[in-house]
């Protein structure tokens, strides 16, 4: 995807499937562009958007103007964190959920 200048923005495991080939092998694909965007120049972006779970450091760190900027890198990161669950079978930090 970065190779063509698209950038996902919200990876996470619900995201990604494995289909079967005919050939016996599995295929994965990754579905869900509502918020990817198209960008060749890889140029950074200041939409902070996506799963705050699976979303990168530099999302959440705001310039001057209010807004954060980030790259197509934003997405590795969403798989290194995909990866880590799927290794581990938790999360890479604690969830904290608001019982009532």
């Amino acid at each position: 995807l970065h190779d063509e200048g698209i950038i996902h923005r919200d990876l996470k495991p619900e995201k990604i499937f494995l289909i079967e080939n005919y050939k016996d092998k599995k295929k994965k694909k990754i579905g869900d562009f509502n918020l990817s965007r198209r960008d060749t120049a890889y140029t950074e972006k200041t939409a902070c958007i996506g799963t705050p779970l699976y979303m990168a450091p530099q999302l959440y760190k705001k310039t001057k103007d209010g807004k954060s900027k980030y790259s197509h890198k934003c997405d590795i990161w969403s798989l290194g964190v995909i990866a880590y669950e799927l290794v581990c079978q938790k999360t890479p930090w604690p969830i904290c959920y608001n019982a009532p």
